[in-house]
């Protein structure tokens, strides 16, 4: 990796950013408004997310979301690299900076989920069939937090 040059007295920004990094997270997954969302009985985006993840009833597990970020690991790394280079170069702010990667993550999720078909197999997914009515894939989303509680989400 390449070294930061902190030119015209700009440290007071770069600290700003740094600050900010430290007390911003980034999340992947189903939360805020999109986790929140109900199917027709009832059972919210985020429950049944939690339940093709880790698996429960007759659902075997499907773990799209670990399973993600294991598969790219690299992807995953260089996105977080280059964009928060970006804001400590003072290119972008750090929100610009985190809610790109989420939108990256989020895609990376995508292309998991949607290539994985043995996850759509009887068998697959624990003997029962997954139904995609795009609402699981389309409700993967991104959350800024601050103290735990969502500053700035997204999908895409």
């Amino acid at each position: 990796m390449g070294a930061l040059e902190v030119k015209n007295n700009r440290i007071p920004q770069v600290v700003a950013v740094a600050k900010y990094f430290a007390t911003h997270s980034l999340s992947i997954g189903y939360q805020g408004s999109t986790g929140s969302d109900a199917y027709s009985n009832g059972l919210t985006v985020a429950a049944n997310a939690a339940i093709q993840e880790f698996g429960g009833g007759d659902v075997g597990e499907r773990a799209f979301l670990r399973t993600t970020f294991e598969a790219y690991r690299e992807e995953v790394v260089a996105a977080f690299a280059r964009e928060l280079g970006r804001a400590f170069e003072l290119k972008q702010s750090g929100a610009q900076a985190l809610a790109n990667v989420g939108k990256e993550l989020v895609a990376l999720v995508h292309r998991r989920i949607e290539s994985a078909e043995q996850w759509a197999e009887p068998g697959g997914g624990g003997g029962q069939l997954l139904i995609d009515t795009r609402k699981l894939i389309d409700s993967v989303s991104w959350a800024i937090r601050k103290g735990g509680e969502i500053v700035e989400e997204g999908v895409a």
